[in-house]
């Protein structure tokens, strides 16, 4: 039986059901969306990769003191939004921000987790199945997390939503 407030999401052949503290089920579909006729994006090459947010020095010198730290985050928050609801704007439709395609592909690793974790017990693995079933929680975790900076599936995949 699945916990009160949480969804079901179910990619490929694979079904799980993750726990929130809020209502994300605008994000976490029950079937996975029509597959696009659009092939998916390809992973960034390793020649093109993510450059860091802030240089060494610029993180050395928000991280020595909090207080200096809590006064940016300040200074950003002079909008409607929360941190959160900031923190999603400003990812959305970023090169180095998040994609549907994360939550679902965090969700498939957590499923193949579980099923190696069960493999592993039945193996009498015992330390292996643990690590699995750890791997598995953190990656569900990782896709909830992921899902809740996303706009409403609905709206990710054109199919409604608020006009």
């Amino acid at each position: 039986m699945s916990p009160p407030g949480s969804r079901s999401l179910a990619v490929g052949r694979c079904s799980r059901s993750l726990a929130f503290a809020r209502d994300d089920s605008h994000i976490l579909p029950s079937e996975p969306p029509a597959p696009s006729p659009q092939p998916l994006t390809p992973p960034m090459s390793d020649s093109s990769p993510v450059p860091a947010a802030l240089s060494p020095a610029e993180w050395a010198a928000i991280l020595q003191s909090r207080e200096q730290l809590e006064q940016l985050r300040d200074g950003l928050l002079d909008t409607p939004f929360s941190p959160h609801g900031i923190a999603a704007l400003m990812l959305y439709q970023q090169d180095f921000g998040f994609t549907l395609e994360d939550v679902i592909d965090e969700v498939e690793v957590g499923a193949y987790c579980d099923k190696m974790a069960g493999e592993n017990e039945a193996s009498g693995n015992r330390g292996a199945a643990e690590t699995f079933r750890l791997l598995g929680t953190r990656h569900r975790l990782r896709a909830a997390k992921i899902a809740a900076l996303l706009p409403p599936l609905d709206m990710l995949t054109g199919t409604g939503g608020e006009g």
